[in-house]
């Protein structure tokens, strides 16, 4: 018999019987399937509109039968003696480790029937099924939630600098905050601040979008601040910046909490973004993007033997790399390979090794390369 696994059926309609699968004769096994959002125009309370089962019993495991409708409080999900294990419904499915309830899909509505964390389907399905893919016990539905993602190495630094307590007439929440693409590849993402009041859910204050962000590029902006409202209740909030997929997927993350004077005047309240609040992720002109020029790479002394000293100023924290060439091209030194910040930095080069004559060093960051010659004379 065949095996029906991993579909996704969903957004059907159908002028007779299910909107999503009419099983008669010689069904195929079911695993790990979604039927949802699917509905029929047959005006008959008899007839499952998810799966209707005539003259057969359809057998299969983790699959997930949920909102099916017609629009009508009447039709069932599904009709027809359907033997499905570990398996989502509502009603539930009588058989072993079946459940019912809502599966928290991510967004039905655009037709993202992936799973959010804390769905009853994850982790609950067939025990002796394969593992998914992340190696955890099997989810129900046709998509796994991976519970060990791998996403694009980025830093993350949000460094509270002054404010709290924050009076009860409101006042500012001073920050720094910096973030570098450390992946070594350009990456499209979101960077948002998100507050908590109270360990409760978090909401995003302001966001921005980016796309090609280049490998070493970053985000610095000291003496940032966020306004806080006098009509915000007292408490202790946390306030963080995130990079991902605004608001679920978080790549990297930092923040810190601050106090907010006055009374917790608003049963469950929660935090709103405030209109006319400094956005940290505002739109950095390319002339921003420069973290030195070439003014502000020098070496002394020059000539030299056998030690120098090659200085830069940043202004910009950035990935930096600094490296020592012969004149046929040949790296024969390589002095800095990392993020700094930014500031002016110094670093010494011994050539106590090398022969006498002329040598290119380089500085490359994550938007330009500059370089300089040096003489050893021996």
């Amino acid at each position: 018999m065949a095996t029906f696994t991993g579909n996704l059926i969903a957004y059907n309609n159908s002028l007779t019987k299910a909107g999503g699968m009419y099983l008669i004769g010689f069904p195929p096994t079911f695993i790990n399937n979604t039927i949802t959002e699917n509905t029929t125009s047959y005006p008959t309370t008899t007839y499952g509109v998810g799966i209707f089962a005539e003259n057969c019993i359809p057998q299969g495991k983790n699959n997930i039968v949920y909102n099916n409708n017609n629009g009508s409080p009447f039709n069932p999900n599904y009709t027809g003696t359907i033997n499905f294990t570990y398996s989502l419904s509502e009603p539930q499915f009588s058989g072993t480790g079946n459940i019912t309830g809502d599966p928290l899909f991510v967004n039905p509505v655009t037709w993202n029937f992936n799973l959010q964390a804390g769905s009853p389907c994850i982790d609950t399905g067939d025990p002796n099924s394969p593992l998914d893919p992340d190696g955890t016990r099997a989810d129900m539905g046709a998509f796994y939630f991976d519970q060990n993602p791998s996403y694009p190495d980025f830093v993350v630094d949000l460094t509270y600098v002054s404010g709290s307590p924050v009076p009860p007439s409101g006042g500012n929440v001073i920050f720094d905050i910096h973030i570098v693409n450390n992946s070594g590849l350009p990456q499209d993402f979101a960077a948002w601040l998100a507050t908590e009041y109270e360990g409760g859910q978090p909401t995003t204050l302001l966001m921005r979008f980016f796309i090609d962000f280049q490998p070493g590029w970053a985000i610095n902006r000291p003496g940032m601040y966020f306004p806080v409202p006098g009509a915000w209740s007292g408490g202790i909030y946390r306030l963080s910046a995130r990079v991902g997929d605004e608001p679920d997927i978080i790549w990297a993350e930092d923040g810190f909490e601050f106090v907010k004077s006055g009374a917790d005047v608003v049963e469950g309240f929660k935090p709103h973004p405030v209109a006319g609040a400094p956005n940290p992720f505002d739109i950095i002109e390319t002339e921003q993007l420069q973290a030195v020029s070439q003014k502000l790479l020098t070496n002394y002394p020059n000539p030299f033997n056998p030690t120098t000293t090659i200085s830069f100023t940043l202004e910009l924290g950035s990935n930096v790399e600094l490296a020592v060439f012969d004149v046929s091209g040949r790296e024969v030194a390589r002095l800095v390979d990392g993020y700094r910040n930014a500031g002016s930095h110094e670093v010494n080069f011994d050539a106590s090794h090398l022969s006498s004559g002329v040598y290119i060093y380089r500085l490359s960051t994550g938007t330009q390369t500059l370089s300089g010659k040096i003489v050893l004379m021996k």
